[in-house]
Formats: C-alpha cells, structure tokens, sequence
C-alpha cells in the first residue's frame, strides 16, 4: 500500500468512527426532543373539565440523518440523564459525518467532545485538506452492547461503510480496509455535562 493509500485508509477508520452531525432542522435538535407539548387551557377551550391526557414524554431522536449520510439502525431505550448522553452522542456522531463530508471541523465535534477527541478529528479534516479529499455515501451504525455507570455511558457499535466512498482529486473509490469495524464510545459527565471523552475503531470486523 502506498504511503497516500495508507494514509486515506487511517482517515477512513476516522470516519468510520466518528458520526459526523448535520444542521438539520427541528428534528435533529436535542433541544427541542425535550421541549413539553402544552395542552390548551380550560379557558382557552371553555372546558371546565379536568385534563385526564397523561403527560407526553420527549420526541423520539431521530434515527435517519440523510443529509450527512447517517443511518441508525434503532437506537437503545435510554431514560433521564442518560437518554440525554445518548443525544449529545448522536449530535456528535453527526458532526462526525459532516466533517468527513466537508473536510472541515464543526460545532457539533467540537462542542460534545473532549479536547483529546476533538484533536483526533482535526487531523482527520486536516488530512482531507491537504489531499483534497472527502467522503461521500452512507454509513449505518447499529449498536452492539449499552453499558450505564454513574456518570458514564458506554456504547460499542457496529459501523458499516460498505456504502462509503472515498474521493480524491475528483475520483471515487472504495475505501481501504473492512467495510464493517467495531466502534467503542464513551459518553462522560463532567460537571453536570455530558461529553464525548473516548471514540475509537477496534480491532476486528464485525
């Protein structure tokens, strides 16, 4: 393999760990998967009859991000803080993703992760720059195991990036490497918040 070939194979695995997020509409916006649905008042329906509806929870996250190639195959039940963990992932991982489509860090990197994460994908988009590179296509990740303890959550999924492409200099190919690669995320609250503090391939296939 040549050093080039090498290389975009090391930004591929990037990519393939590390869900890239878009600016999608209201949908994708954790703050509004959490905002109350208000039920009209007796006065505004002239009802003097006591509201018997029970409360709605929040909005399902959204499983399908099509604008930076993003697809969940389901995603894990979570309630309370740790459901909100589980958001602060996906808007990462969707940052992920659009940085791989524009070769160019973005806020939903680098406001849900650590600084050591947050370094990992730079080069990424650095190396993307320099080679006039990005991705294109579709990644699905499912998730393999969900583990919860204290103020940590740990995720271990399986991504496939059969659907990716790799371009450079205006073609397209295949990347190097397994198309499917196991993928370990830990989601760590820190002072009340809830960060990206560990996104990384491992070893295998799955």
């Amino acid at each position: 393999m040549t050093p080039s070939r090498a290389a975009a194979s090391a930004a591929t695995l990037a990519v393939l760990a590390a869900g890239l997020l878009a600016c999608g509409g209201d949908d994708g916006d954790p703050s509004s998967a959490t905002s109350p649905d208000l039920e009209p008042s007796s006065e505004a329906t002239g009802s003097t009859e006591p509201t018997t509806s029970a409360p709605k929870g929040p909005k399902p996250i959204p499983t399908s991000y099509p604008d930076v190639g993003l697809e969940y195959d389901g995603l894990p039940d979570l309630k309370g803080s740790y459901r909100v963990a589980l958001e602060v992932f996906v808007a990462f991982d969707r940052g992920r993703l659009q940085l791989a489509r524009e070769a160019k860090m973005n806020p939903l990197v680098s406001e849900n992760a650590a600084e050591q994460v947050v370094a990992t994908f730079q080069s990424t988009a650095t190396y993307l720059q320099d080679h006039d590179a990005y991705y294109r296509g579709t990644s699905v990740a499912t998730f393999d195991d969900v583990e919860t303890n204290g103020g940590l959550l740990g995720l271990d999924l399986c991504l496939d990036g059969t659907e990716l492409r790799f371009v450079e200099g205006g073609s397209a190919s295949a990347p190097d490497g397994p198309a499917r690669v196991p993928f370990r995320v830990i989601v760590t609250q820190i002072d009340g918040s809830w960060t990206v503090t560990e996104a990384a391939t491992q070893e295998g296939t799955c």
